[in-house]
């Protein structure tokens, strides 16, 4: 995710979004370009007629402002679930502190929070579809700690998980019944947490509706192009150009917005969030506990 940093953190962070529409904007810039120089003025003026274009702009507002909104509560979703994800994991790491009667004295207690902290990261990697260097790293390290073979799913480790709370039953170590609603809650909080954010990766918008919205948009601004343009003075037809970007841009950002998981430039920072839960449940400094940038770093990943 971009964070801005410093007196030149915004002009990088426009240059990254403007990088990230570098095809919008050239193909906005040849189209407008044609338009110009091979439409004549009086062509143009019968292809945008002056009823069309309040109608029509009305609409694609409308439209561009619902997909955005929707955009952006699927990313703010996201982030709140992760936020519960941490929430959960201090919970459960509390839990389980709360219920030791030698703290540190029994290995299966460590055990459950390191697999816990390896389910985070598998999380990041299911949800991202590809594994930064940190998150390849964070699971090499615990898959050693934990002496589990490589390339273990989340599903198994979270079988894995149930079977260690239900040995610290078997071995005496939570001896009544509160204790486990206790551990168990927090651990259903955890698992609440990762079915939200699942279900936003299994479940995108439309493509239909997208694609929809985008020729929709791009009509419009080419519609609103040849009306400046048909002015015949060349500040109209700037103005029209920049009408055009603003609203392809508009469209695009919502897109961006859309996948709030596979983009480490405008996703989410999984891998500082993941490091935090590392450091909440295992300490600062475990490997798997240091954030991949620092904290004046323009991206987080």
């Amino acid at each position: 995710m971009l964070h801005p940093n410093g007196r030149s953190g915004t002009l990088l962070l426009c240059w990254h979004v403007l990088h990230a529409l570098r095809g919008d904007l050239l193909l906005a810039l040849v189209l407008t370009l044609l338009c110009h120089l091979v439409v004549p003025p009086a062509l143009e003026q019968k292809l945008s007629p002056k009823v069309l274009l309040p109608l029509l702009g009305i609409s694609v507002s409308v439209f561009t402002a619902f997909r955005n909104t929707q955009a952006f509560q699927r990313w703010w979703d996201a982030r709140t679930h992760w936020a519960c994800m941490v929430s959960a994991s201090r919970e459960w790491r509390d839990g389980l502190i709360a219920l030791q009667s030698q703290p540190g004295q029994h290995p299966l207690w460590e055990l459950l929070n390191k697999r816990h902290v390896l389910i985070s990261w598998n999380l990041n990697s299911d949800l991202r579809g590809w594994m930064s260097t940190s998150c390849e790293q964070a699971t090499t390290q615990l898959e050693k700690e934990l002496s589990v073979e490589p390339g273990r799913g989340r599903q198994q480790l979270l079988q894995d998980q149930a079977y260690g709370m239900a040995e610290l039953v078997k071995q005496g170590l939570i001896n009544d019944g509160p204790s486990r609603v206790l551990l168990f809650t927090a651990h259903s909080r955890i698992l609440k947490a990762m079915g939200g954010l699942e279900q936003i990766q299994q479940q995108p918008m439309p493509p239909s509706y997208s694609l929809f919205i985008r020729l929709i948009v791009w009509f419009f601004g080419l519609l609103l192009f040849l009306r400046m343009d048909e002015i015949s003075h060349p500040h109209w037809s700037v103005v029209g150009f920049i009408s055009l970007i603003g609203f392809v841009m508009a469209e695009r950002l919502g897109a961006l917005l859309e996948d709030p998981f596979s983009s480490a430039r405008f996703g989410l920072p999984m891998d500082h969030i993941c490091a935090e839960i590392s450091g909440d449940l295992l300490g600062q400094g475990h490997p798997s506990a240091v954030p991949a940038q620092g904290p004046k770093a323009q991206l987080w990943t």
